[in-house]
C-alpha cells in the first residue's frame, strides 16, 4: 500500500485514519449529467484516460486499470463518474485484512480537474465509505501525496485524521496544515 511521494524516494506518502464508520454524511448531489456508478471491465479505457490526467501520468493504459482496479482481488469495489462517455471521478474500496484488519481502504481517488468544484471526489470518496461501512468494516485508512491539498482538504471533511506511523509525518503534516489553513 505504500508508495514513493514527491517528496523522494526515502519518504513514504502519509495516511489518514476515520477512526469510525458512524455517521457517514449523506452521498451529495451530483450535477445534472453526472451518475455514480459501479465501474465494469469495459469501462478500463475511460479509467485509464482519468487515471492520466489526474495523476499527470501516461503510464497509465485499460490492462493496468483491468491489473490495479478492477481485477485486483483485493479492490472490493470501483466507483465511477461518468459524464456522457468520459469519466470523470473514480475511486477504489480496498481491502488488506492481514495488514490493516476491519479496516476499508479508499484507495487510487482520482478526478478530473476540469470538472473542479462539482465535490466529483467527495462523492466517490463516500461511497467507498458507504461500501465499507456495508461490508463490515470498522474503520477507514487512506495514503496520498503531500501535494494533493484540494483532496486532503476532502478527505479532512469526511473525518479523516493525520495518521503519523513514520517518523517524517509530523513535521510534514505541520506543513500540509499551514498550506490548507
Amino acid at each position: 500500500m505504500c508508495e514513493e511521494t514527491k517528496k523522494g524516494p526515502s519518504l513514504p506518502q502519509i495516511r489518514m485514519k476515520r477512526p469510525n464508520l458512524d455517521g457517514l454524511p449523506p452521498w451529495p448531489d451530483l450535477a445534472p449529467g453526472y451518475d455514480l456508478r459501479s465501474a465494469r471491465e469495459e469501462d478500463a479505457s475511460i479509467l485509464a484516460d482519468l487515471m492520466a490526467v489526474a495523476f499527470n501520468d501516461n503510464g497509465w493504459t485499460p490492462q493496468r486499470v483491468l491489473e490495479q482496479l478492477l481485477g485486483n482481488p483485493a479492490c472490493q469495489k470501483t466507483f465511477v463518474i461518468v459524464k456522457g462517455h468520459h469519466a470523470v471521478a473514480t475511486a477504489t474500496l480496498l481491502l488488506e485484512p492481514e495488514q490493516h484488519p476491519g479496516s476499508g481502504i479508499l484507495h487510487w481517488v482520482a478526478a478530473n480537474p476540469s470538472h473542479h468544484g462539482k465535490k466529483l471526489g467527495l462523492a466517490v470518496s463516500l461511497a467507498v465509505l458507504h461500501a465499507a461501512k456495508e461490508l463490515g468494516c470498522k474503520y477507514s485508512l487512506l495514503l496520498t501525496d503531500d501535494w494533493r491539498l484540494p483532496a486532503i482538504k476532502t478527505y479532512l471533511r469526511l473525518g479523516y485524521e493525520p495518521d503519523c506511523w513514520h517518523e517524517s509525518h509530523k513535521a510534514r503534516w505541520q506543513e500540509i496544515l499551514k498550506k490548507i489553513g
